[in-house]
């Protein structure tokens, strides 16, 4: 069964015993309304000893570069295909917003761009959010790896469960 919905908006009828939203899905939430409307989605999908993990962007990494967020490079090639992306980062410390510009130089002298808005999250404030839905926040933290899932990203994961 699969189905398309906005994850601010989404109601299943159902709830879940794991509730999953990764690859930084939730940093697409950009204001506080939208962030309060998501973890209300989760909510209302969850049941008492439901589990919810998620991961998302760590505001602290960011705010503390004082130069700026570092570019990143990453090349890629896949199916045929050839290029190497450059990722610019502008912050807006006020709103937690961070916005990737990406530049792709694809084999053959061709170019492109991109940008994606994320949100960035502190992580006082949403394990406040989750705990006044009735989560219970088991595990916070960033990868102890140190790995980035992309270049630029420092992820901040969340495992929870409804109490």
């Amino acid at each position: 069964d699969l189905r398309i919905g906005d994850m601010r908006t989404a109601r299943l009828g159902r709830s879940f015993d794991v509730i999953e939203c990764f690859g930084w899905a939730f940093n697409y939430a950009l204001t506080n309304a939208d962030v309060e409307a998501v973890v209300d989605t989760f909510r209302e999908h969850a049941h008492i000893g439901t589990v919810l993990a998620f991961d998302c962007g760590g505001a602290d990494w960011y705010l503390a570069q004082k130069g700026g967020i570092p570019d990143t490079t990453m090349d890629v090639a896949v199916l045929g295909f050839k290029a190497r992306a450059v990722s610019r980062f502008e912050l807006d410390r006020s709103n937690l917003l961070m916005t990737r510009r990406r530049t792709w130089h694809i084999e053959g002298g061709k170019k492109a761009e991109d940008f994606t808005r994320y949100r960035l999250h502190d992580m006082k404030e949403l394990r406040r959010l989750l705990e006044i839905r009735g989560f219970k926040v088991v595990e916070m933290g960033l990868d102890p790896t140190g790995q980035q899932q992309a270049p630029g990203e420092r992820t901040l994961y969340i495992v929870a469960t409804l109490v």
